[in-house]
Parts: C-alpha cells; sequence; structure tokens
C-alpha cells in the first residue's frame, strides 16, 4: 500500500522542523555578520568585551592607556576597533608555552 503524504505526516513535520533550524541559523549568522567597510571588519564595544570575555572597564583601560587602536565617534560616541587591531593586540601580547 502506498503511504498519502499530509502536512502531518511524521517526515513532512520532521522536513519542516530541520528547516526551522535552518532559518534559526541563518537568522543568528546574518546577525553576527558585520559589513566590511574599506575591507576592514569592525566591532563594538560590546562585541569586543563579549568575545574576549573582559569587562567594559577592562576596554576603558586599554584605550586610556593606548594598548588598543580604536575609533570614536565624537566625545562619548560609539567605539568600535578594527578586526586586524584586536588581531595584532592578541599577538602582541601572545605568550608562548616555556615547555
Amino acid at each position: 500500500m502506498s503511504e498519502i503524504i499530509t502536512h502531518q505526516s511524521e517526515r513532512v513535520t520532521r522536513f519542516l522542523s530541520t528547516i526551522d533550524r535552518m532559518m534559526e541559523a541563518l537568522d543568528k549568522l546574518s546577525k553576527s555578520h558585520a559589513p566590511r567597510f574599506g575591507g576592514e571588519h569592525y566591532v563594538t564595544d560590546a562585541e569586543l568585551t563579549e568575545r574576549l570575555k573582559i569587562s567594559d572597564r577592562t576596554t576603558q583601560e586599554w584605550r586610556s592607556s593606548g594598548k588598543i587602536d580604536y575609533i570614536q565617534f565624537e566625545k562619548k560616541g560609539k567605539i568600535l576597533y578594527r578586526e586586524s587591531d584586536i588581531q595584532k593586540f592578541l599577538e602582541k601580547h601572545y605568550l608562548k608555552s616555556w615547555q
């Protein structure tokens, strides 16, 4: 006997569930992707603190002491970091294992 496939069929519901998960993953990816500007990716202060698991105060100290380059719009405006500058900063502070 042939099985009649309906919208309530287990195969259809599994297929639709898979599509839903894929759509959620694509939505997350599109929200986390920062467009390039002049060939560079930029991250916000909040994104940097989240990525490196550090506090806002730490990034403020790094900026104030000149340890990391940044862009600031207006006196108290949004702060951005170039991903290439973040990479340079991390490489500069990388400590090799002594063993």
